[in-house]
């Protein structure tokens, strides 16, 4: 995959910058090169592995549902992001007790988030 992408252009470049790399960071490396060899100006990237407890997951879970219900469909980068956000998570309790509202007056289902805009 890393061959591919090296050029007569830009070997010099990915070859000062992948020396004693991981494969995954010379990869990551190669995301950002252009065949001109040119660096894409980005931010760095982490890579990080979770360890949740089961409410902790059931509340990202919720975050996607939310989500993709509001119709973007999120990368777990992005859920992640909002998930670490306090200020998110009291949107999805307030969100929450709405539909619960809404359940209890019969006006949606549980679930149904969809049917909240269109009773209004």
């Amino acid at each position: 995959m890393i061959s591919a992408k090296i050029t007569r252009v830009n070997r010099k470049i990915v070859l000062e910058n992948i020396k004693g790399k991981s494969l995954r960071e010379a990869k990551l490396f190669m995301s950002h090169v252009t065949p001109d060899g040119e660096l894409l100006p980005t931010e760095k990237i982490c890579e990080l592995k979770l360890t949740l407890t089961k409410s902790q997951f059931a509340l990202l879970q919720r975050t996607r549902e939310v989500l993709a219900a509001a119709g973007s469909v999120p990368t777990d980068a992005e859920i992640f992001s909002l998930f670490t956000q306090a200020e998110w998570r009291l949107h999805l309790v307030a969100f929450d007790v709405l539909e619960m509202f809404l359940q209890a007056r019969g006006i949606a289902n549980k679930g149904s988030i969809n049917e909240i805009g269109s009773t209004r």
